[in-house]
């Protein structure tokens, strides 16, 4: 069971299921391999190498960066109807390999056996929608260049007048199991007691869609949703269903956290060379053009920032 924000899955060792390799995997035909000078077209968006950021490479790394993710993930990672991985990390670390002057090799394994696998040097960084947590800091650094929390998914025209999860008290939440644990809500089941109200009620169901449908059917009054699915799912017809509910005070969500590139701890001249390629990326307006370009604009931060850990309450 995967989780909304893929932030629950904890650090063990493993094996790793079968893989599928890919490279150069940009959503136009992109040749990952092309001499350091050549620009090279990601999602119509030209990319070339940056002189300075290639400077900090590692000679290891100058024919590829072997890059980890987890499909399908939409709208970060998921196969076309060829079978071809796209998505917005894939055009991302495509641009990331550009910008240093080398290519990326994908592999899309099974979420949970990403960080075993980075463990066992299989390969170099995982871009997958990864938040940066202080359990996972203790074998990977974290490139953070984008900041996802959980927002209120209400029905059309929101008829039951949610407008903060302090509003939920006596109500109904939905959510994917996986997202919440015990205490997650515990600030949430205090307010709601000193205002002599029901505590919220919580349903776990196994999949986003059944959370849903439990929306839909008026078995819940809202939906728990990363802030990102929540954006892709209002770019579909069916988005027009809902409703999304985000206090000012949240813009990124309930409970964020940063995401970025995961690198291991053995590597910190790797994890410099991506933090130059995000910054120039991000200071040449690439890295904006292609959270646009999947409706995204919203989580991502206007800076690069190394191990990040937020530490924010539910609400103020």
């Amino acid at each position: 069971m995967r989780p909304t924000l893929r932030l629950l899955t904890t650090v063990v060792a493993g094996s790793m299921l079968a893989t599928l390799a890919l490279t150069g995997c940009g959503s136009d035909s992109t040749d990952a391999s092309a001499p350091a000078d050549a620009a090279v077209t990601i999602n119509g968006l030209t990319v070339r190498t940056d002189a300075e950021a290639a400077k900090t490479l590692p000679a290891q790394y100058k024919t590829s960066i072997r890059i980890v993710t987890s499909a399908p993930y939409p709208p970060f990672e998921y196969f076309d109807a060829e079978q071809k991985l796209i998505g917005l990390d894939v055009d991302l670390g495509n641009a990331i390999a550009a910008t240093l002057g080398t290519r990326a090799e994908w592999t899309s394994v099974d979420y949970n056996a990403v960080i075993p696998a980075l463990q066992a040097g299989k390969h170099d960084m995982v871009l997958a929608s990864i938040g940066d947590t202080p359990e996972r800091e203790k074998v990977l650094d974290f490139v953070n260049y984008s900041k996802q929390g959980q927002i209120l998914l209400v029905a059309k025209g929101n008829p039951e007048k949610i407008n903060d999860i302090r509003d939920m008290c006596g109500r109904t939440l939905s959510v994917e199991g996986g997202n919440v644990n015990d205490g997650y809500f515990k600030d949430l089941d205090a307010y709601c007691t000193g205002q002599n109200k029901s505590k919220m009620a919580v349903k776990e169901l196994p999949k986003t869609s059944d959370a849903l449908l439990a929306l839909k059917s008026g078995q819940a009054a809202a939906v728990y949703l990363g802030v990102a699915t929540a954006a892709d799912l209002k770019t579909k017809a069916e988005g027009a269903a809902y409703d999304i509910v985000t206090p000012a005070d949240r813009p990124f969500g309930y409970l964020p956290r940063w995401v970025g590139a995961g690198i291991p701890k053995n590597a910190p001249e790797l994890r410099d060379a991506v933090a130059a390629a995000l910054k120039k990326l991000l200071a040449d307006g690439t890295i904006k053009a292609l959270y646009a370009k999947y409706g995204q604009e919203r989580i991502l931060v206007d800076t690069i920032e190394i191990n990040k850990i937020v530490d924010e309450p539910l609400f103020s």
